[in-house]
């Protein structure tokens, strides 16, 4: 009959579960911090290390290995040992790899090695240092899994091989990850230890810089080095090693290296995928042309697209730029411990201190009991007539032994000095005592070896085991003398392996960029066509020109497309766009296309989440104060005043910014405060000017706002400019424009005059001061701004201007000019102005802004005689 025990199910799935996750801790998933193993890396350099695998004999099948490591001591599924195995032999997996590997094994693109019966393998000369002095007591055995064999339980590790190769696992509960480092730092670092055990952080990182990657690349910042150092944890970015070329029609990208452990299939991969969901829309071609001489991806850009800003939008989208996070677990004393760099090193130390001090005992009793029998023999070489008789007269060994001990046998004087040296006492006469291993040595010999050792090869080699008795005892007696050992032990592999940084450290932090720091600061022209292309070109790539020149091409465009806005901002300015739809879209400057004068643009339905059927009608560069508004006006002559704080925030795919009727359009958006006036200009040539205090400021973006002017029939509301609320009587007016232009601009107390620029369509137009227009109310039929005859066409813009700026304008057929404002005439309000640009009977001006500030030698306009005709 069974006996059943009965037990609290909490208690035995507490014990049972602490029981699970400790063996897996202890024995499969964290690496001892004095060897930086796990059991199965452990078992497999130990299982080569029995077979005689070594660097200088011939590879050997991995199946061979696989097998006597499953064998003997590591009973689990030989596809964890072999992958265990191979990544020991992949230099992107391990700084200095372990094993030697013939065959495949495996890629940086994920590949999988080949099957372990067409792998070959040898141990490399660096694991020689690990298995050093194995076999001399230097480190505890203990009992296989069936108690037939007996393995180590850490190996005596001449240098921290955590740190060099670092390593990764997951526990139960926890888990370890642990960067590799450059082989001399580490030993710089080990030096640097013994020397003061309280060396501070900033001193080792003058000598142990940071992480060191098999597969090269940057590291971006000291901060998580300096973190992981002093605390065990901290976050490591790593960058690719990148650099540009240039062919004849394209940028190119080109990577050199890659962060540690990113898969470079998969990398192009992604990249792919992210040109493809438009996310990536300046790539134009990828490829990978690595081979066997290091990696090189290439990935070509579209024109118009800077190399710095893709790049940097790649290591914000791809795995170009990582986070490495270093979490120094690790098992120290038999317990999982987090471990800063001085710990690491301090457990390192200690365990070279143990092993030394072991193996030396250990030699030290060796060299002992070899001259022990050394100088047996000698002492039968001296005796040889006396001890063959005993020898033979004994019935058994034993009684041979006892008659050998019992007897004092006569030695000579360098005998007798010899064995003072060893025992370190003094003789009182010249008689000898064997003792009975010494007997049991003379036993053993071949009577041949006795007579045949000659006395002077004996005292060499006596002399020899002193000599290491000496230096043992020196060792055992001494902490400087066992520090220089390691010290010379550290240095031997120094100098095998001088191996210079792959990873390169990029101290500054400035080294992350954002997008926006990478671009340069500078002025460019942004044109808009009616039918949305859109580009920017640097500001320098137009000249002045006088008044009533021919211009030049710029921009290359369709018969049946026009030219329809342009503006000068900064790089760095914010710019948003308004849609037929009544929609806001924001985005800032740089992120536009790049062009050349004479080139088209990109199609803004390539740059914005556009629905079907929406334009941009208006755009606004975002130069403004916290204080300011925004004034919304449209062709039917609605105009809207909201919070600059409305529009903070625009999401990718936009947000409502004005209501419209079926049959209107937004024309203008500008900023304005309080003290400030609205003036309005129409197509037919008729203006308004009124208080900015007249329209209240509303809370809600989807109003369709207020009227601003009465139009007449088939006229629009053209224009939009806010100027300020100074005006004078008729009789101040009258008076003040008596005065010389010349003279009013040069005085400095004239400072609320300014002045409105007005073009026509056919290339006319002209400057008047704003003491022209009168303030009137909100919503009144307006004033004539300029006459529009046959000759002037109709208007095309009217708006404030500096005179000390330029003035650039182009027609429907991408012809440009850029005058001075100065050299335009100040003229009256109701006048044609004069001749500005000479265009084609079947051209017309498209868009009129301003620019910048004219140059020290033009000159500024004097009294102008207008022909009548003009």
């Amino acid at each position: 009959m069974s006996t059943v025990i009965p037990i609290n199910i909490e208690q035995e799935l507490k014990s049972s579960y602490l029981s699970y996750a400790m063996s897996v801790i202890i024995n499969r998933a964290i690496p001892d911090v004095r060897d930086g193993l796990k059991p199965v890396h452990r078992r497999i350099l130990h299982s080569m290390n029995e077979l005689g695998f070594y660097w200088n004999k011939p590879y050997r099948k991995s199946a061979r290995v696989i097998g006597e490591v499953i064998g003997k001591y590591h009973p689990h599924g030989d596809s964890a040992i072999y992958d265990a195995l191979v990544r020991m032999a992949q230099d992107f997996s391990l700084l200095v790899p372990l094993i030697d590997g013939q065959g495949n094994f495996g890629s940086i693109d994920g590949d999988p090695a080949a099957a372990m019966r067409y792998t070959e393998v040898r141990l490399e000369y660096i694991s020689k240092f690990l298995l050093d002095d194995l076999y001399e007591n230097s480190v505890d055995f203990r009992p296989n899994y069936d108690t037939s064999e007996n393995e180590p339980v850490v190996l005596p590790a001449k240098f921290p091989n955590i740190l060099v190769n670092g390593t990764a696992g997951v526990a139960v509960g926890m888990a370890t990850n642990v960067p590799t480092h450059n082989l001399a730092e580490v030993i710089d670092a080990c030096k640097l230890f013994l020397e003061n055990k309280d060396v501070q952080t900033d001193e080792l990182l003058k000598v142990i810089k940071g992480p060191d990657f098999p597969t090269g690349g940057f590291i971006i910042g000291e901060e998580g080095i300096r973190s992981a150092f002093e605390t065990g944890r901290g976050s490591i970015i790593i960058r690719s090693r990148t650099h540009f070329e240039e062919t004849d029609t394209r940028k190119v990208i080109i990577v050199d290296e890659l962060p540690y452990q990113v898969n470079k299939a998969k990398l192009i991969e992604n990249i792919a995928l992210l040109v493809k969901e438009k996310r990536l829309d300046s790539i134009s071609d990828l490829r990978d042309e690595s081979n066997k001489d290091g990696i090189r991806i290439v990935i070509e850009l579209k024109r118009g697209f800077s190399c710095e800003v893709v790049l940097n939008q790649l290591f914000q989208m791809t795995q170009l730029q990582t986070s490495y996070s270093t979490n120094m677990m690790l098992l120290h004393k038999m317990k999982p411990t987090l471990m800063p760099l001085k710990d690491v090193l301090a457990a390192f130390i200690d365990h070279r201190r143990e092993v030394i001090s072991r193996r030396t005992e250990f030699r030290l009793a060796k060299a002992r009991e070899r001259a022990s029998v050394l100088i047996a023999v000698y002492v039968a070489i001296l005796n040889i007539d006396e001890i063959v008789p005993i020898l033979k007269s004994s019935k058994d060994n034993e009684t041979a032994v006892l008659s050998l001990c019992s007897k004092k046998w006569n030695i000579d004087e360098d005998l007798k000095k010899l064995v003072e040296i060893i025992s370190n006492i003094q003789l009182e006469n010249s008689e000898y005592e064997l003792s009975r291993s010494q007997s049991k040595a003379i036993l053993e010999m071949k009577m041949q070896r006795i007579t045949g050792v000659e006395k002077e090869q004996l005292v060499r080699e006596i002399h020899s085991e002193i000599e290491v008795i000496n230096e043992c005892i020196s060792i055992l007696g001494s902490d400087a003398v066992l520090v220089n050992v390691i010290v010379q032990e550290l240095n031997e592999i120094r100098e095998k392996y001088p191996h210079p940084r792959k990873s390169v450290i990029l101290k500054n932090t400035s080294a992350i960029h954002t997008e926006e720091e990478l671009i340069e600061r500078e002025t460019v022209v942004v044109t808009v066509t009616y039918s949305g292309y859109i580009k920017r070109v640097s500001i320098s790539n137009y000249r002045v020109q006088k008044r009533g020149g021919k211009g030049k091409i710029a921009q290359n465009i369709k018969p049946e497309d026009q030219l329809a806005q342009i503006f000068v901002l900064s790089t760095h300015d914010e710019i948003l766009f308004f849609s037929n739809r009544g929609k806001v879209y924001k985005i800032k400057a740089y992120k536009l296309p790049v062009g050349d004068p004479q080139a088209r643009g990109r199609a803004l339905v390539n740059i914005f989440e556009l629905s079907e059927g929406e334009s941009i009608t208006s755009i606004l560069p975002l130069r403004s104060s916290e204080d300011e508004n925004l004034i919304f006006l449209t062709a039917q002559g609605k105009i809207k005043r909201n919070s600059m704080s409305d529009f903070n925030y625009v999401p990718t795919n936009g947000k409502v910014a004005i209501k419209l009727n079926e049959d209107d359009r937004l024309i203008a958006v500008k900023t304005s405060k309080n003290e400030d006036c609205i003036f309005i200009s129409t197509r037919d040539g008729k203006c308004i000017r009124f208080l900015v205090d007249d329209l209240r400021v509303l809370k809600s973006r989807s109003s369709e706002g207020v009227k601003a002017l009465t139009l007449s029939n088939g006229d629009e509301a053209i224009s939009l400019s806010i100027l300020n609320q100074k005006i004078l009587s008729p009789e101040e007016k009258a008076l003040y424009m008596r005065t010389k232009f010349s003279e009013r601009i040069k005085d400095p107390t004239n400072k609320d005059e300014q002045f409105v620029l007005s073009v026509t369509e056919n290339g006319y137009g002209k400057i008047t001061s704003s003491y022209e227009y009168r303030i009137t109310n909100r919503g009144g039929v307006g004033i004539i701004n300029i006459a529009t005859s046959k000759r002037n066409g109709k208007v095309v813009s009217s708006f404030r201007v500096l005179l000390d700026n330029h003035i650039m304008l182009i027609t429907n057929r991408g012809q440009v000019i850029r005058i001075a404002a100065s050299n335009i005439p100040v003229l009256g309000r109701s006048t044609q102005g004069v001749r500005l640009f000479t265009v084609k009977d079947d051209e017309r001006v498209a868009s009129v802004t301003e620019v910048g500030e004219v140059e020290e030698n033009d000159p500024v306009q004097d009294d102008y005689e207008v022909d009548p005709e003009e």
